[in-house]
């Protein structure tokens, strides 16, 4: 059995060997499954200050080996901090990893796996798979740029660059408010529709 744990409380990546682990890749033979982006485990949004896994060893690799039946770690050099960074590939099977459902939550759906390690500790892991307010913040920069241009009018600034500037503000703040009326009434229920959809 390995373990992979933290060298101390307040850092909260695990450790292999000299390696600080930089972010945790799950794979089936077929390639990457989720991704964890950061370096650890948590379970109902608490860290788990380790996780055990029922392999003799976690080999180095230089490339990605998604025969592997184990894990596996890529080097990516050192960091800001001149430890050594890898990242982490685990198999799917070792933690049985499965999904579980899809959630919206926020402005995005996400969809939700959960796996459990050598010592039964369930872990869960969120991956975004639709950001809900994709033009939102482009309408707003528009919208918030003509404001500006508004607030600092020149002698010289003509009726039509104002009309110009008021047509640009309604027009946009109506895409902005339209898109977060989209974003309230969409549902999981969507989400799912349109992938089907594209099948």
């Amino acid at each position: 059995m390995i373990k992979l744990g933290k060298q101390s409380n307040w850092y909260r990546p695990y450790y292999y060997d000299k390696y600080v682990i930089k972010e945790i890749k799950f794979y089936d033979k077929n390639g990457i499954v989720v991704e964890n982006p950061s370096g650890w485990f948590e379970n109902e949004h608490k860290d788990l200050d380790y996780i055990s896994l029922d392999i003799d060893e976690i080999k180095l690799k230089r490339k990605e080996d998604f025969n592997l039946k184990g894990a596996f770690i890529i080097s990516k050099g050192k960091n800001y901090a001149d430890e050594l960074e890898a990242v982490l590939y685990i198999n799917v099977d070792l933690v049985n990893l499965h999904f579980t459902e899809y959630k919206k939550e926020f402005d995005s759906i996400r969809k939700y796996y959960k796996g459990v390690d050598f010592d039964n500790q369930e872990f869960e892991i969120a991956e975004n798979v639709k950001w809900l307010k994709e033009n939102w913040y482009t309408y707003q920069t528009i919208v918030q740029e003509n404001a500006k241009k508004l607030e600092n009018i020149y002698y010289d600034t003509t009726i039509d660059e104002v009309a110009e500037c008021i047509k640009n503000i309604k027009k946009y703040a109506d895409k902005m408010f339209k898109e977060r009326r989209k974003v309230e009434s969409y549902s999981v229920e969507d989400y799912i529709k349109e992938m089907e959809s594209e099948k």
